[in-house]
């Protein structure tokens, strides 16, 4: 990153506009002893790991310390995990979790154990990273998790 914790910020606002046009993104600063930061926040959208292919480079040393930071903290919808849910339970065969809000983020505390062989996991836990994980840029929410889960019927006779 730059010396100057703003102009990386505007910049890294110039980058995200023209990648993203029309989704929200808030980039603010922070200034410490020792160094800056800039913490980009977002709801649905790209994924973490686009954002931070595209801020990896204003990330930088400075005197010989590594102290100054680009965070990024993708958050998804309520609407985003439901979709995310159904589809899973679907794939599945089993009932759509509960989804809970009262953090202000939608998660899930069911403890049903899905898969086979060696990927059985929770589904909350296969929700959760379906939902964190999916690029939901130019992509439309119903069709967004097919990929995560597909057609349970194509499972059943594949």
């Amino acid at each position: 990153m730059t010396k100057d914790a703003k102009a990386a910020a505007r910049e890294i606002r110039k980058v995200l506009k023209s990648t993203y046009p029309g989704h929200r993104f808030s980039v603010r600063i922070s200034r410490f002893s020792g160094g800056s930061s800039v913490e980009i926040t977002w709801t649905d959208g790209p994924t973490g790991k686009e954002v931070r292919e595209l801020t990896k480079l204003f990330k930088g040393h400075e005197n010989g310390y590594y102290n100054d930071w680009v965070m990024d903290n993708r958050s998804v919808s309520l609407e985003t995990m439901l979709m995310a849910a159904r589809a899973a339970a679907e794939y599945y065969e089993v009932n759509v979790p509960i989804i809970h809000t009262s953090t202000g983020h939608p998660y899930i505390t069911d403890l049903t154990i899905v898969g086979t062989g060696n990927h059985i996991e929770a589904l909350a836990d296969k929700v959760h990273r379906a939902a964190h994980s999916t690029s939901l840029w130019r992509v439309e929410l119903e069709s967004a998790f097919d990929e995560s889960y597909p057609n349970p019927v194509a499972k059943r006779l594949g």
